[in-house]
Parts: C-alpha cells; structure tokens; sequence
C-alpha cells in the first residue's frame, strides 16, 4: 500500500489536494516509497534470522543485526541526512542501508550453512570387494 496508493494513505491525514500542502505530499511520497523498501527487507531479514535460528544457528544473527543497525545504518543516517544534506529522506536511506547490509550477510551465511548440512549429511557410498 506504501508503494501502490501513496496519496490515498496521505489524504487520510491531509488534503492532498490543497497547494499549500503539496510539499508535505511530495516528502510523504517519498518517505512512502522509501519504508516499503526498508519493511520488504527487513522482513527478509527478519525470515533469514528466523531460519538460521531454526538450523541452530542464533548467535550469528544477533552479531550481524548488530553490526549492521549500530555501525552501519547509524553512520550511513548521519552521513547521508546531516554531512550530505538529504535531510530526513537521507535518514530513511540510511535506515534502509543497514537492513540491505544485514539480508545481503544473512543471505550468505544460510547458504554456508545449507551447504555445510547437505555436505554432512550426504556421505559417499563405500564399495567394498567381498572376500
């Protein structure tokens, strides 16, 4: 809905119709746009963490969540919102950077993880000559 029906979701508070509004619209679009992406990765996030938790894995997930919200997603805020003046959308942009951060190791580290349980579980056969 964020993505598909902005000024629906906008009218609901606003007059989207007004010109005396139109620039809180044009913010609120954007910052509409912006969360979809953000709330679609970070439920992907959320799934990764889930499933590394279900093959035993917690520590890992809690480490990159972490890292990844603290000392990337807080640094990339200041940077884009404040040294590079984007303002409150450049707030949301980095916000958004950590969670990509975040799926893209997850992502990575589940299929180490499935790679290493299909490995173990998948044993050569050993033919031996009867005697």
């Amino acid at each position: 809905w964020y993505y598909l029906t902005p000024k629906l979701l906008i009218n609901l508070y606003v007059d989207v119709d007004n010109p005396l509004n139109q620039n809180m619209v044009h913010l609120a679009i954007y910052f509409f746009a912006i969360a979809a992406i953000a709330l679609s990765l970070d439920g992907l996030r959320n799934m990764l963490a889930g499933a590394l938790r279900g093959v035993h894995d917690s520590k890992a997930p809690m480490q990159i969540g972490i890292i990844c919200l603290w000392f990337i997603s807080l640094p990339v805020c200041y940077l884009v919102a404040f040294t590079f003046k984007g303002g409150p959308v450049g707030l949301q942009i980095g916000f958004a950077s950590g969670f990509i951060v975040a799926s893209i190791l997850l992502w990575r580290r589940m299929q180490k993880k499935i790679n290493f349980i299909l490995a173990e579980r998948v044993q050569p056969l050993e033919y031996r000559l009867p005697s």
